[in-house]
């Protein structure tokens, strides 16, 4: 009777052991992360979607996200419950704004990484000296997230690029760039997945009842664009894609959605070119923006030349666009080689050619059934690839990589 108790008591010590060991093991694979960034992340802008996309699905994932990041309203708020701890910057908007806010900032980063001890601060901001010196300071491994490839030859970058630990970039194109300006560092640039969408704010809904819900006219050809209006949109090349479209088409309209710097310029651009059925809806939160896109017979989305390189295939929009279903358009470099997702789901057509988008807008309404089709093929391709969940998983395993070393 006792060997029995004895024999059992040893089978119960090896599982608490062994359960001891995989809680061992979870809390180790549990992350502090101190996400520092240089962008308004209450905002609408693909930016802040991008900070809110990644900090959530790591916590979601179980990891604990702090978040430092600029304030440019006195009396602004923004407490996500999805956030382990926050603390905002203010950032000027007069002469020597940058400069102060550097200094706000970086006090801040060293106090929250002196009392949260984070395993990484991970920065998506510009670096001036200050910032360096308190990421020195701060004594946690520091992840930089580059984007775009402008200032790839400062000196900022450089001195950056040498404390970081880790950097991360978007796309083939923009490693092989930052590889052959700083092949010292190569090893430490790696390749994320960035341009992801969230389908839970992105899904098809019906085309009748979206129209209803906005009010628009059921008998019209709906072309969308939805953008920030920036320079490097290839606004002349769409306008003068869509002049006379409706002497081909019958009813048409076209949907120039959001705002920037280049809006007041676009009007100008469409009333010169007598562009009919041009509309100018302004920004619109992402609950009615959905509606939109799931209205539209085609969206577009159109970077200039000197933009795509390393930057193909790098619109938040385009995977918007595939994750409601609807039929996309979009422009690629001659030297970029297409994955084969894009090559399946997407038109691609050359940058800078109005007379190809042109074609690709008449094909695709006069292909429709085929079209459509694609479009949910490719409404899967994205609920499956293209995700913030998806994106942290690669962050994650650049990550825990690191920490081995």
């Amino acid at each position: 009777m006792m060997q029995k108790t004895s024999l059992k008591n040893s089978i119960l010590r090896i599982f608490r052991l062994k359960n001891r060991e995989k809680q061992i093991a979870k809390r180790i694979n549990i992350l502090k992360i101190l996400y520092f960034t240089s962008v308004d992340v209450s905002g609408d802008d693909a930016p802040a979607v991008h900070v809110r996309g990644t900090c959530r699905a790591l916590n979601e994932k179980g990891h604990k996200v702090a978040l430092l990041h600029r304030l440019p309203v006195p009396n602004a708020h923004f407490y996500p419950s999805w956030l382990y701890n926050i603390r905002t910057a203010r950032w000027p908007r007069f002469r020597g704004g940058w400069m102060m806010f550097q200094i706000i900032a970086s006090i801040k980063l060293i106090i929250m990484s002196k009392m949260l001890r984070p395993d990484f601060i991970y920065v998506r901001s510009p670096t001036g000296r200050i910032l360096r010196c308190a990421l020195k300071i701060a004594r946690s491994r520091v992840v930089w997230e580059i984007n775009g490839l402008e200032g790839i030859n400062s000196h900022a970058t450089r001195q950056t690029m040498r404390i970081c630990d880790l950097a991360l970039v978007d796309s083939d194109g923009m490693r092989n760039e930052f590889s052959s300006t700083f092949p010292e560092f190569d090893e430490k640039i790696k390749r994320h997945l960035t341009f992801v969408t969230d389908p839970k704010c992105f899904y098809p809904i019906r085309k009748l009842d979206a129209t209803k819900d906005l009010g628009l006219s059921e008998d019209t050809i709906k072309v969308i664009h939805v953008s920030s209006f920036q320079p490097w949109h290839d606004f002349d090349t769409m306008v003068s894609a869509f002049e006379g479209l409706c002497d081909i088409t019958g009813p048409i309209q076209f949907f120039f959605i959001g705002d920037g710097p280049e809006r007041a310029n676009v009007i100008r651009r469409a009333r010169e070119a007598g562009l009919v059925g041009a509309e100018f809806p302004g920004r619109i939160r992402n609950s009615d923006l959905h509606k939109y896109i799931n209205c539209a017979d085609v969206c577009v989305d159109i970077f200039s030349s000197d933009r795509l390189l390393g930057k193909n295939l790098g619109a938040y929009k385009i995977y918007e666009y595939m994750a409601c279903a609807r039929p996309v358009i979009t422009a690629v470099s001659d030297n970029f080689s297409p994955p084969d997702w894009a090559r399946d789901f997407l038109y691609l057509i050359k940058p800078s050619s109005p007379a190809e988008l042109r074609s690709a807008l008449l094909n695709v309404l006069a292909n429709s059934e085929d079209w459509n089709f694609k479009a949910k093929e490719a409404m899967l391709y994205v609920q499956k690839n293209q995700t913030w969940s998806k994106a942290t998983d690669t962050t994650l395993h650049h990550l825990y990589e690191l920490m081995k070393k």
